[in-house]
Formats: C-alpha cells, structure tokens, sequence
C-alpha cells in the first residue's frame, strides 16, 4: 500500500509540475517528454505493483483453499472410518443374528419334533382344534356305540 501511496504522490507531483510549467510559459518540447516518460514509468511500476499485491493476495487465498480441501479431506476421511466401522459391527450383526436363527430353528425342531411352531397363537389355536377334533370323535364313537336303544354295545369297545 506504500508503494501505491509514493506512486500516487510522484504522479501528483509530475502532473503539478507540468501545469505549473506549461503555466509559466517555458515549457518546451523536451521537457514534456521527460515529464511523461517520468509519468509512464510511475505508471508501469504501479502496474507491477498491484499485479505482486494480486498475486500475493491470490497465493493467500489458493494456500487457504488448499488448507480448506485437506481439512475436507481429513474430514472424509474419518467419516469414511466410521462407516467402515459401522459396515463390520452391522456384518457381525448379521452372522449373530443368523447364528441365532439357525440354533432356534435346531432348538425348536429337537422341542417340537418335525412340526416347528414359534408363535404361542399358533400352538394355541392347534390346542384348541385338536381339542375340539377330540370332543367331536368321542361324541361320534359314542353315538357309534350306542343302539337304537341308547344303550352301549360293548362289543363295539
């Protein structure tokens, strides 16, 4: 910001020298020249100047984008470690639960024997139906033994 500052100052200063000269009368062709090589030069070195600034500036903000990236990436990074973490507790799960399936079904076959019921409502209504299957065969094999009588025949027995 300095160097703009004095580059702005010699400016100021060449521009008022010019006026002042061209005011006085004795201003002549060579010194024009001087004078506006004086400026161009003043110029060029602005120039060269402010392009340094922007350069630096864009060097700042390229070393921050960079730092912003490999945050970014470290950041992925561990997100990526937790779902590999996540992926191996869930496959793990998976064979347990399997695991489990496969011995509850063992288990259930040896309790049960060839029929395997795993829900209490099943096993009940089947109670139930082999229940009242038995109720009706007895009332059958009743009436069955019975005679025209009302009487049971033993020898049906």
């Amino acid at each position: 910001m300095e160097a703009i500052e004095r580059m702005d100052h010699a400016w100021t200063l060449a521009l008022s020298q010019l006026l002042a000269d061209r005011e006085s009368a004795a201003l002549d062709v060579t010194s024009i020249r001087e004078h506006m090589q004086t400026f161009w030069s003043s110029a060029k070195q602005l120039q060269v100047t402010l392009d340094r600034i922007r350069l630096r500036e864009l060097g700042k903000e390229n070393v921050a984008c960079q730092q912003e990236i490999e945050a970014l990436k470290a950041k992925i990074a561990r997100q990526n470690e937790v779902i590999n973490k996540y992926k191996t507790l869930f496959g793990q799960w998976e064979t347990r639960i399997a695991e489990l399936e496969a011995r509850s079904w063992d288990i259930a076959a040896d309790r049960d024997g060839p029929e395997v019921h795993f829900s209490p409502k099943v096993e009940i209504k089947d109670e139930q139906r082999l229940a009242q299957e038995t109720v009706v065969a007895s009332e059958d094999t009743k009436e069955d033994m019975m005679d025209e009588d009302g009487d049971v025949e033993l020898e049906n027995v």
